[in-house]
């Protein structure tokens, strides 16, 4: 008699989720300077762009440092 292994898995947990469902997320992370656009893309599994401005870090801002008033009033 043969004897044989299996292997029960559980995906009543998993989600399935799409580059649309993270993109608020993603776009958070872009602008408190956690992730380039590059980066951002390779961590949801699309290719990068490699320009210059794609490997930058960007900080809206919101996530700016308190100024003096009177330090840059223009903007």
């Amino acid at each position: 008699m043969l004897r044989g292994s299996y292997l029960t898995i559980d995906t009543s947990r998993l989600e399935v989720t799409g580059a649309f469902d993270m993109a608020e997320k993603v776009d958070k992370l872009i602008a408190c300077g956690l992730f380039s656009i590059d980066e951002a893309r390779r961590k949801i599994g699309e290719p990068a762009v490699n320009l210059p401005e794609t490997q930058k870090h960007f900080i809206t801002k919101n996530y700016a440092e308190i100024q003096q008033k009177g330090e840059n009033e223009d903007e």
